[in-house]
């Protein structure tokens, strides 16, 4: 099992240019696939989703 990138409480942007700031809420590693993936919230009132480690960046993309 590999360290994971992200914690609970880190802000992530998706990689998408224009991406708003997240919140990583949850984090599940798949043992199979050998990857991370986070749940991020980037509203309130928008149900968060799931992102792979490489869809996700502690800085914003333009």
């Amino acid at each position: 099992m590999t360290k994971p990138k992200y914690n609970i409480g880190d802000i992530v942007y998706h990689v998408l240019p224009e991406s708003p700031k997240g919140l990583v809420v949850n984090g599940t590693y798949s043992l199979l696939n050998n990857v991370w993936q986070y749940l991020v919230a980037f509203s309130p009132t928008e149900e968060p989703s799931w992102f792979y480690e490489y869809e996700l960046s502690t800085s914003k993309t333009f």
